[in-house]
Parts: structure tokens; sequence; C-alpha cells
């Protein structure tokens, strides 16, 4: 071999152990937890077939979140295969070594990276890792993306995404019961659904419930637009047997905080997000799913025009208005609008920057998302506008339109999403872990979703409702509309809580300008003024909002890396 491949284990890896030389390893291994079939079945899929057939059926068929990794490639030194529900690992090429880990501060640690200080910004200020090329916050350092081909010779690391457009007759129903199904036969103990009263996890708990022995849906108390009064409203009227567990936000629990912090000085992390609320006194086998991202995947980046029709505190004109426009936006994304407007018009709209200086994480991360996939550019170069996202962005945007334009514009789009916001909500979910070492999935990143969703397309009768497929099913399976089952009164907008968060009480001497490493670090104004602002905050209101914690969770990853 040319090449050292070093695994090293930080906190929430099952099945690494210490720092390892893939020579170590025995020709090929599967790294992480396949839930479709075992790690034996899949290694014998991996050497008998050819690599195309086995690429296909991980697309069909892959459930779980880990890789393949084949130290007896013969086109490279190694080869890795990340399944669809991969939640992502650290790398860092450097001599002749690439080294590779779950946590971002080791990695950044090993390569003695400085931070990339508009790589920070973006996240303080969006609260989005979807940096280019799957990079992170430090110089030098790369994630492995999911559902990708990545080829490792000498210190270069080539990764292209497997994923493709192949239609078929594959439902959203028949997708969701073959994954029900195929996890009663692998996983033992119960299946925990997260449950927060909306379209999607009451859809997951219908269909899993038909085909899985022991499925219990668990709703926490953390402020949102459904959490509580909606999934009330569903136990009620459905007889659901919902498990309500008091978790308020921020978490108070001592060993919740201590799970938040040690991951916080892994990788990037949102501690408001519930699943964290699994501690070892709820759960101690079994699997937990989240279908926290199906948004996401239904709609791409659709609006939902509904919504601003439903709003009583708006005037009837103003409503319409709302609805008419975001239904003119969403038909964008259509079969019916691209195949005869083309990928000129629909990328030019998508990239452009409408305040210079202003990083739009909606409309910028299909960019973003191109250059994370490897695949050809759907841009025309010669009408872009003049001012093309951030400058911060510019080279990495320029390189990006040197690939050849693509006809397959349906794919593009599909796949773009899928790298734009899933992959993010994948890193900070599923690779973050719980406090009861149970794993947390999202189970429409995985095959049989994303090939239901891959093949079916967007109709136009999307246009209206981007999730129409899903509330026609809850109706199906109830006998109800989900407008019928749940009615606005008592639901509650999602806002910042003005309760002080532990966490942030436990590291306030890091929040302040003498002793913060990232304003000690940063050279860049505008980060610099960031930094400020958000320290400002801590002195004046310490409440745990969201940047805040952004901050805090970086200053964590400097003082484990430093």
């Amino acid at each position: 071999m040319g090449i050292d491949v070093n695994w090293i284990e930080m906190g929430h890896s099952r099945h690494l152990s210490g720092c390892q030389s893939l020579a170590d390893f025995s020709g090929i291994t599967v790294i992480g937890s396949p839930l479709h079939k075992s790690s034996g079945r899949l290694l014998s899929s991996y050497q008998k077939d050819s690599l195309d057939a086995f690429i296909d059926s991980e697309r069909r068929w892959s459930m779980g979140d880990y890789m393949v990794v084949d130290s007896s490639a013969e086109s490279c030194d190694t080869r890795i295969i990340t399944a669809p529900g991969f939640s992502g690992q650290f790398y860092h090429a450097e001599g002749k070594e690439v080294f590779v880990s779950n946590s971002m501060s080791e990695i950044a640690s090993i390569a003695d990276a400085e931070l990339n200080e508009h790589h920070v910004l973006n996240y303080l200020q969006n609260g989005t890792t979807r940096t280019p090329q799957c990079s992170t916050l430090f110089s030098g350092t790369s994630r492995l993306p999911p559902a990708a081909v990545c080829e490792i010779t000498g210190t270069d690391v080539s990764t292209r995404s497997y994923l493709q457009r192949t239609p078929n007759d594959l439902s959203v129903e028949e997708a969701l019961a073959e994954i029900g199904a195929r996890l009663s036969k692998t996983v033992s103990g119960p299946l925990y659904v997260m449950f927060s009263g909306g379209v999607d996890s009451l859809l997951y708990l219908l269909l899993f419930d038909q085909v899985y022995d022991d499925v219990v849906p668990v709703t926490f108390g953390i402020e949102s637009p459904t959490n509580g009064p909606a999934a009330h409203q569903l136990n009620e009227k459905l007889n659901l047997d919902v498990e309500f567990v008091d978790h308020e936000y921020p978490f108070i629990d001592t060993g919740v905080i201590n799970h938040i912090e040690s991951t916080m000085r892994d990788r990037l992390v949102n501690p408001r997000n519930p699943h964290f609320g699994f501690t070892s006194e709820l759960v101690s086998d079994g699997v937990i799913v989240s279908g926290q991202n199906m948004d996401a995947a239904m709609t791409i980046n659709m609006g939902t025009p509904g919504v601003h029709l439903s709003l009583p505190e708006a005037p009837l004109y103003k409503r319409w208005y709302r609805a008419t426009r975001l239904a003119l936006s969403n038909l964008r994304y259509t079969d019916f609008y691209i195949n005869r407007t083309g990928s000129n018009s629909l990328f030019r709209h998508l990239t452009t920057v409408r305040q210079e200086r202003k990083f739009v994480p909606g409309s910028g991360g299909f960019v973003l998302g191109m250059q994370s996939t490897g695949k050809p550019s759907v841009i025309q170069t010669d009408n872009l506008s003049e001012h093309l996202l951030d400058s911060v962005w510019r080279p990495d945007v320029k390189e990006l339109l040197n690939f050849t334009p693509t006809d397959d514009n349906l794919e593009s789009i599909e796949l773009l999403n899928f790298y734009h916001y899933s992959r993010s909500c994948q890193e900070t979910i599923t690779g973050t872990g719980t406090p009861a070492s149970v794993p947390v999935h999202l189970p429409v990143m995985w095959g049989p979703m994303q090939s239901a969703l891959f093949g079916s397309g967007t109709p136009i009768t999307d246009v209206l409702n981007p999730k129409r497929e899903l509330y026609n099913l809850v109706e199906e399976l109830t006998g109800s509309s989900y407008r019928e089952l749940v009615t606005r009164d008592g639901l509650f907008r999602n806002r910042e809580t003005s309760t002080r968060s532990p966490l942030v009480d436990r590291h306030e001497d890091k929040l302040t300008q003498n002793q913060s490493l990232v304003y000690e670090e940063a050279t860049l104004d505008e980060l610099l003024n960031q930094v400020e602002s958000i320290l400002e905050q801590v002195q004046v209101n310490p409440s745990s909002n969201r940047s805040i914690n952004r901050l805090l969770n970086i200053e964590l990853l400097l003082h484990a890396t430093r």
C-alpha cells in the first residue's frame, strides 16, 4: 500500500478502537451500523458483485449509518463507499497519510489547522454547516459525504455521489412500509418514533406500527410550532399511546448537559435538538427514528402556500398575495417547468443573491451542493448575475463553473437538495448520538425513501401543497384529514427562551473578549464584529439563544484542539 489510513475513535463510534492503520484491517471492512442486512452479508455482496451492481443495490436498499472500506481495491489505494444514511467522518491528508475521525477537533489538532474565518462567520450568522466541498470550520480538513464513492490515492481524496434519478413506481407509503418491515427483522428492541405531532412523524408512526411489533412514539416538551399541543390532539383522537417526556429547553439534566458538552468538543451541535432527551432512563436498546428533515427531502426548497392562506392575523389580500408568490416560486422545481425552461433561468434565479455580502442558505446551498456532490454544474455561465453569491464564496464558485453542463436538470435538483439541507441535518442528529447511546436515524435518507423521491419527480400539483402525498396518506390511514385532526387553536410559534442555560453558565468565562479563543484568533473585521456582538449578548442577556450556543460550540472545539 502506498498510504496508511488511520481511524481515530472519539466518543461516538461503536466500531473503531483507538488509532489504527487501515493496514490492520483485513481487506474489506464495514465501519458503522447497516440496518437492512448484516455486516457479513453486506461484505459478501461487495465481494461477489461488480462495483456498479453493489452501488445500485446501496442506492435502492441501503439503511443505516455506515461505510465500506476496501484497502485492496485495484484502482486506488483505498476505496470508501458511504451509505446514504452515513452521518459523516472528518479527514485530513498529510504527508503520505490520510487521517479519518468522527471528531472535527481531533482532525483539526492533527492537522494543526487554523480556523477558516469565512466558514466560522457563516456558521455564526446562519447556523449552517453547508460549507463548500464538504469542508469544515478548519482549513485543510474535510468531510466524507454520504451516498458517495471516495477513492484515496496517495493523499488525493476524490469523491463522487452515486445517487441518481432512476424512474420507478415506488411510493412513499411502500418505501416506509419496506423500511419498517426490514427493521423488524434486523433490530432487537423497540422502535422509538420521535413524535412532534407533525404530518411527517404521524405518517412514520402509522406506517411503522403496521409492520413493527413494538413502536413507541415519544414527544418531548420542547417548544416548537407543533410539539406538545399537536401531539396531544393526535394522541387523544387516534389513541396513539404517546409517551410524553417533560424535557424543557434548555436541558437542565446533568447527564444530558454532559453529553451535549462532550459532543460540542468534537463537532458542531444544535443543543436544542430534542433527541438529546433520550437518556438511559428512557431507552436502553432498539432504534430511534426521526422525521425532522422530511420537509427538505419532500419539498426541495419549496414553500407552503397553504400556511399563508390560513394565517388569521393577515388581511385576506396579503394572504393571497403571499400564497400566489410562493406557488409561482414553487413552479420552478416541477417537471413541468424544468422541461420547458431548462436550467439556465432556474439556476440563475437560485444562485443570485439580492443583497450583496449576504449569504442565503436557501439558494446558495444549491451551489454548495454542486460542489459537495462533484456533479457537473447545470448553471449556464454566460448569463449569471454579476454578484454570484457572497464574495466569500466566489473563488469556489469560479472553480465550480469549470464543470461541463448536464442536461439532466431534474436529477441535479433532487441530488443537490440531498446535500443541501438533509446532509447537514444528518450530521447534527445521527452524528451526535444520544446520552443513552441508542442511535437516532433519519429514514428519509435511506435507500428506499431516496429511491421513491428520486424516482417520482415533482408534479405540478405539488405547487400548492409540496407534501400532498403525505397528507393524502394520512387521510387514507386515519379516515380524517390532518387539518381535521390537528386544529391551530392552542398551537404556539417557536420562540427564544429567556431561561438561562446551565451549559452557558458552565463556560461563561470563555465568552468574554479576554478569554474567547475565536476572538483572539480572528483577523476578519466582519467576524470580529460578529463575535463582539454575541459576547455583548452574553453580558446583557445571557440566555441560551442560538448565536451564543454557536459561539460556545466553536470555543469548545478550539479548546479541544489547542
